[in-house]
Parts: structure tokens; C-alpha cells; sequence
């Protein structure tokens, strides 16, 4: 069985990777890097029309078209849980977005899944839906 800093420290690296796909979101991953960071099989749900993507090459052409409008996630409130295995974990919340494709921005909620390979956090599943 874990011991409680064993269970933080693993918490701690989804949190890390969250973090880090949220800053190369928010600086439209000029350095390419934001595939490694995902999981084979990741699927992507638009926020407005929940339009999916499935696969890193699908989800990343995806992600680059809109890096044109200059989008930001600012998460406001941040939710994280993990299986009790230990494989498995999700951050989920509301945070604020904004774009410059002309729609209306605002408060959504979000949630990423997160599945633990090879001694690496990957994201698997990111959704998110509008609150208005």
C-alpha cells in the first residue's frame, strides 16, 4: 500500500502536467512540443459544438488551426481525482476563455482525463462546454 507522500508525489505529477499542457495551450505550443504530452489515443470534444478528435495527429491539426485566433485557459477552479489504482486521474473545473474568433468568450467548464503509462502522465480525454 502507498504511503500518504507517495500518493502526493503521484498527484503531483498529473498536476504538473496539466500545468504544462494549459501553458503550451496558452503560448500555442510555439515549440512543438504539446504531442508529448498526449496520450496515442487522445480524444478532443470542442467547447461550443462538441465536435471530437481522436488521435494525436487529428487533435494537434486540430489545436494548430486554433492557435490562429490566439486562444487563453485560465482555469478558476481546479477539481483532481485518481483511480484508486493509480493509473487513471482527472482534473476537472471551470475556467475562463478567450479567443479572437469573433464568438462570445467566458466562464466553461472543463475536464481532462489523464491515463499513467511507462511512468508518465498522459492526457487522454479533453472536453470542455460553455456555460452559456
Amino acid at each position: 500500500m502507498a504511503t500518504f507522500t507517495q500518493l502526493i508525489n503521484h498527484v503531483t505529477g498529473v498536476i504538473a502536467v496539466f500545468d504544462r499542457v494549459v501553458d503550451l495551450f496558452n503560448t500555442q505550443d510555439k515549440n512543438g512540443v504539446l504531442h508529448n504530452s498526449l496520450d496515442a489515443n487522445v480524444a478532443l470534444f470542442t467547447v461550443n459544438q462538441q465536435i471530437g478528435y481522436v488521435g494525436v495527429a487529428n487533435v494537434m491539426a486540430y489545436l494548430v488551426q486554433q492557435f490562429k485566433t490566439k486562444p487563453q485557459f485560465t482555469p478558476t477552479t481546479v477539481q483532481v481525482t485518481e483511480s484508486q489504482n493509480g493509473k487513471v486521474a482527472t482534473i476537472l473545473g471551470t475556467a475562463n476563455w478567450k479567443d479572437h474568433d469573433g464568438d462570445a468568450d467566458g466562464p466553461i467548464r472543463y475536464s481532462f482525463n489523464f491515463v499513467y503509462k511507462n511512468n508518465v502522465w498522459l492526457v487522454s480525454t479533453l472536453w470542455g462546454s460553455s456555460d452559456t
